[in-house]
C-alpha cells in the first residue's frame, strides 16, 4: 500500500505523468471549487478541516505544472466524467473552461474518450503511470480498497499497453477541447 505522501513525492520526481480517469477530472487539472465539491463526496467521512487540507494540498500539487521544469502530463478522461455535475453547473462550467485552458501548455496533453467509443480497456479502472528518471516507473492505483503502486515489469507493460490503447481510441487533443466546449455549452446556468 502506498501512502498519499509517498505518491506526492513520486509525482514531484516524475519526468512524465500518464493518467487515465474514468469518473472525475484528473487531480492536477481540477479547479479549487471542483476539488472542494468532489472531496466530501468521495470521502464523506472526512471532517470539514480534512476536506480543506486535502483541497489545499491538491492546489499546491498543481504548482508542479507551472514550475521551471514541469513534468509532461498526458491525461485521458472518459467523457462520462465531463457530464457528471460535481458541485453545481456553475462549478462544472468553470471546470470545463479550466480544462480547455489547462490543456494548452506544450507539456500538457489532454484527450477525451468519447462515449461513442463504447467498452474499452480502461472502462472500469483509473490509473496513473509515473515515469521517473533514476528509478523504475510506478503505476499508482487508488480507490476505496486503498492506494497501491505496482512496479513489476509485467504490470508496467500491461498498464503502458492499456494507456497506449486508450490514447489511440481517444479524440485528438483539439477534438477533445472541442468536445469539452460542447459539453460546457449544454450546461444550463
Amino acid at each position: 500500500c502506498l501512502t498519499v505522501q509517498t505518491y506526492i513525492g513520486l509525482e514531484d520526481a516524475a519526468v512524465s505523468i500518464l493518467q487515465y480517469k474514468t469518473s472525475v477530472v484528473p487531480p492536477l487539472l481540477q479547479t479549487e471549487d471542483y476539488a472542494r465539491a468532489y472531496t466530501p463526496a468521495a470521502g464523506p467521512w472526512l471532517s470539514d478541516d480534512e476536506v480543506e487540507q486535502f483541497v489545499q494540498a491538491r492546489m499546491t500539487r498543481q504548482e508542479l505544472l507551472g514550475s521551471d521544469r514541469p513534468p509532461d502530463l498526458w491525461a485521458i478522461i472518459d467523457e462520462g466524467a465531463l457530464h457528471r455535475i460535481v458541485g453545481s453547473t456553475q462549478i462544472m462550467r468553470e471546470q470545463l473552461a479550466a480544462l480547455i485552458e489547462g490543456s494548452r501548455p506544450p507539456h500538457v496533453t489532454l484527450q477525451v474518450i468519447g462515449l461513442e467509443a463504447g467498452a474499452h480497456p480502461g472502462v472500469d479502472s483509473s490509473f496513473t503511470l509515473l515515469r521517473l528518471e533514476d528509478v523504475s516507473d510506478v503505476v499508482y492505483i487508488e480507490g476505496l480498497i486503498g492506494n497501491f503502486f505496482l512496479q513489476s515489469q509485467g504490470d508496467l507493460a500491461r498498464y503502458r499497453r492499456a494507456f497506449d490503447h486508450l490514447q489511440a481510441i481517444a479524440l485528438s487533443p483539439k477534438d477533445s477541447r472541442d468536445r469539452i466546449a460542447s459539453i460546457a455549452a449544454q450546461l444550463q446556468p
